[in-house]
């Protein structure tokens, strides 16, 4: 008993300190060891595997078929805003006024002052309606104006977002989990888009290391305790919407990248505990990301082609929300049912950051529906918010296909465990 209430201390502790840390919003942890009480009842042996993941709403679909179709739409958009903005707008964005000079020398470049601020003004307004969107300004010439400009979300309305948002990754594990023991691993490559294609937000690409292990015990017939430790090596660098733009127009992938890198290292931490009713019901409760912690340190690729590996640089110290799980579990035959609540306290701790949010109940309730009619083979139904998916693992294949109502997102996940 000294020993439970001792971790239970330092948890409690180590909860409330990581309360104070501004939120990174990665997780690609196994399911297994997220929820560690049950590795006890768990079994399991990857040498290898692996999973992708790929998401993305219309528009970024759209986008990755034909970006001129989608740099028109965002060019209209674009012009929109344009034409409502007064002459003191664009005397304090110069920049803007340059890269349309840049690209059309016939552009009307202002001169503002007192006299003819009126006539400048209508001079720009008339370009952007007529000459801009013109036929014989090519949509090619529009969409580099466009992808110059993306970084910029003072030319693009927020309320006609144009949407954008593609996220892959690219998962490889292993895991072995017997008698209340587990160890992992997972290398995961990852593109994380922004939820704009122009107009604000970053993407991020980043490649992580991670190593997982993992303890449980009865304390009881019916309690068990679980703990998780997973130490990780990071890398990642910022993608702005301008880069994602051109290297799609260009056919550049290398165009993506930027010259800020940064390295890091994290800790994460969870806990467990579960309770057995009998053999068909269950309940657990997790404390996930209690820390869950991550240091970086920014390198330039100037510092990598010279060698010059600087790492006294510290950059930011990053926390994943911490957050308690509660789940009920039934199983009988071959019919498995998971109800999940979650994201309660990771959103109350959010809210205390960020002034002005609301906590939205709908993120919490996870649904979980599977049939296996053989050992390996299962069907599964899951419902999250406006996502729903439906999935099919065979003798080690896995595939998945998701929809979110409200963003319109298209999900596909597919995977092999040897």
């Amino acid at each position: 008993m000294k020993k439970i209430a001792i971790i239970t201390v330092l948890a409690l502790i180590l909860f409330s300190l990581s309360a104070a840390f501004v939120p990174f919003s990665y997780d690609r942890t196994s399911p297994i060891f997220s929820s560690p009480s049950r590795i006890l009842e768990e079994e399991e042996n990857t040498p290898f595997g692996f999973m992708v993941d790929l998401s993305s709403d219309i528009k970024g679909l759209s986008f990755l078929s034909s970006p001129l179709s989608v740099t028109e739409e965002a060019s209209k958009n674009m012009v929109r805003t344009l034409e409502k903005k007064d002459a003191e707008w664009w005397k304090n964005n110069p920049e803007v006024i340059s890269v349309f000079s840049s690209y059309d020398a016939s552009f009307p470049t202002p001169t503002f002052d007192s006299e003819t601020e009126s006539l400048e003004l209508w001079k720009i307004r008339n370009y952007l309606s007529s000459t801009f969107l013109s036929s014989s300004y090519t949509k090619e010439r529009r969409a580099y104006v466009v992808s110059a400009l993306a970084n910029d979300g003072g030319v693009f309305s927020e309320n006609e977002k144009i949407g954008g948002d593609t996220d892959f990754f690219l998962s490889l594990f292993g895991e072995n989990v017997k008698d209340g023991f587990g160890w992992g691993w997972n290398v995961n490559v990852g593109f994380d888009g922004s939820d704009r294609l122009f107009g604000g937000g970053k993407s991020i690409f980043s490649v992580d290391a991670r190593g997982e292990i993992g303890y449980a015990f009865p304390l009881s017939e019916k309690v068990a305790l679980g703990i998780s430790c997973i130490p990780s090596l990071r890398m990642e660098t910022y993608i702005l919407p301008s880069s994602y733009t051109l290297s799609r127009l260009q056919s550049n992938m290398l165009s993506l990248f930027t010259e800020d890198f940064r390295f890091g290292m994290g800790i994460e931490l969870n806990l467990g505990l579960s309770y057995k009713v009998n053999e068909e019901l269950s309940f657990t409760l997790d404390g996930r990301n209690i820390p869950s912690l991550y240091t970086y340190w920014g390198i330039t690729l100037g510092d990598m082609a010279s060698f010059n590996m600087n790492f006294n640089r510290l950059k930011d110290t990053w926390i994943e929300l911490p957050d308690a799980v509660v789940a009920a579990h039934w199983k009988r035959g071959g019919h498995r049912v998971d109800v999940v609540m979650d994201s309660i306290v990771s959103q109350m701790l959010w809210m205390k950051e960020v002034d002005g949010y609301e906590f939205d109940f709908l993120l919490c309730p996870k649904i979980q529906y599977s049939y296996y009619f053989a050992p390996e083979k299962s069907i599964t139904a899951y419902l999250e918010n406006s996502m729903i998916a439906f999935g099919l693992d065979f003798s080690g294949f896995s595939f998945s296909l998701s929809y979110v109502l409200e963003d319109n997102n298209i999900g596909v996940k597919m995977g092999y465990r040897f």
